[in-house]
């Protein structure tokens, strides 16, 4: 067990417990649609990661292995020793000093990289594309650590293999990364005030929380993953002082997954085919997020208005239910995928029928939290055909028989649950609290 599945139950007990704590102040701190979307990407990004962390560490054990320092100088290698060694009688820990330097070098290194990394994808259009997704939630809370563009590790990984050529190997690369990741969690929360002396090298919720912010004074701020020193050498600091709005300058309006994560590629493609300069079809993906060819329109950023309502379609109550409840079937579905992504023994095609299956389902519940009329006939065709996929998948014994038969009743409830719904998924519903389905 990594230490991501040690952390994973303490993570969601902490998001529960934040959710305990705005109850009870009274405070909003998380809303179902954006928590159900913003988790959904979470989910295809985690997908993702398994074969973008793969194909990076190959690359990077490859040049560490043939072009490192340590090689290509013919450098003994620096012991790879436990820096911290546990006795039973006192002081009942020794620190073996040139390990535990060389890990704190490592870890302080991993941010250095990191906060570039974090920089450039707000500076860079293709690399904000990635990033973009993490930004869009109009909430802050622990569950945004969670969102993310799936795509993003294929570059965030690149920065790290200066690392390599060092002569840092992979394990030590990947823990201090996972450290990193792990850190970053805790500090997306509204629920924590300012931390006094550690705001002035930690990142805390209080600067990341300006991070997030969409306020003209707080965009492109606060890029440190552990350390917030970086910012404050390189002049990209700026403190929490007026109310934080969340969000991206263009308001995103969709909780679709899918549509959450390439939406910015689709409008740079979009520019990149209407502009008449072949110059500028270039520029476009390497400017900064804003910048658009003059025969385009104007590159200037509009702000948003403080005061604009959050993206909140109204939806039935009971649509609502039946999203939720699909969205966690869907999550375990995931999860399953992910477990099952590092047994060989599966093999590649159930487990891209599982993964096709988990991500077109979280699409349609995106939909319906868009209140989305197309719902409705996209729902009716996962839920007849999941248990041609369960049998596909169950072929060779892979799926015990009751669980394909609990599926098979799971698609047959749907079913019968989802018709009943059917006029307030298309608009027909003439209830008070019917809204008219978008198309």
């Amino acid at each position: 067990m990594n230490m991501m599945e040690i952390a994973f139950p303490i993570i969601v007990g902490l998001i529960f417990l934040e959710m305990i704590l705005g109850w009870i102040q009274h405070r909003p701190y998380y809303r179902v649609n954006d928590t159900v979307a913003g988790i959904s990407t979470g989910i295809m990004f985690m997908l993702v990661g398994v074969p973008t962390l793969f194909g990076a560490l190959i690359v990077y054990d490859w040049i560490e292995t043939n072009f490192s320092l340590f090689t290509l100088f013919d450098w003994q290698a620096i012991p790879f020793d436990d820096p911290l060694v546990f006795a039973s009688e006192f002081p009942y820990v020794h620190i073996n000093a040139v390990p535990f330097l060389y890990w704190v070098f490592v870890i302080f290194a991993v941010d250095f990289l990191y906060y570039w990394f974090h920089r450039l994808s707000h500076e860079v259009n293709f690399l904000w594309g990635s990033h973009v997704t993490h930004h869009s939630s109009e909430q802050f809370n622990l569950a945004v650590s969670f969102r993310g563009g799936s795509f993003q590790r294929v570059f965030e990984y690149a920065f790290f293999l200066p690392l390599a050529f060092l002569g840092i190997n992979w394990f030590m690369f990947l823990f201090a990364h996972r450290v990193l990741k792990l850190y970053q969690f805790w500090v997306h929360t509204a629920a924590v005030p300012e931390l006094g002396f550690l705001e002035y090298f930690m990142v805390t919720p209080s600067n990341h929380r300006v991070h997030h912010g969409r306020n003209p004074q707080y965009i492109d701020k606060n890029h440190g993953g552990i350390f917030i020193i970086w910012d404050r050498m390189f002049g990209t600091y700026e403190p929490e002082r007026e109310k934080i709005n969340y969000g991206i300058t263009n308001q995103l309006t969709s909780f679709n997954p899918l549509w959450m994560t390439f939406h910015y590629y689709a409008e740079l493609w979009q520019q990149t085919l209407a502009t008449r300069s072949w110059k500028n079809k270039f520029k476009v993906w390497f400017a900064r997020p804003g910048w658009k060819p003059a025969d385009l329109g104007s590159s200037e950023i509009v702000y948003s208005d403080p005061a604009r309502p959050d993206y909140d379609p109204p939806l039935p109550k009971r649509v609502k239910i039946y999203g939720i409840f699909q969205f966690f079937f869907l999550s375990a579905s995931g999860l399953l995928a992910y477990s099952l992504a590092h047994d060989s023994a599966f093999g590649i095609f159930r487990l891209l029928i599982l993964i096709g299956f988990t991500v077109y389902g979280l699409t349609v519940v995106g939909g319906i939290l868009d209140s989305k009329a197309w719902t409705f006939p996209a729902e009716m065709l996962r839920l007849v055909l999941l248990p041609l996929a369960a049998f596909l998948i169950h072929l060779n014994g892979f799926l015990k028989v009751d669980l394909l038969l609990g599926l098979v009743v799971y698609s047959a409830v749907s079913l019968v649950w989802l018709t009943l719904l059917r006029k307030a998924f298309t608009g027909e519903d003439d209830s008070p609290e019917a809204p008219v389905a978008a198309a």
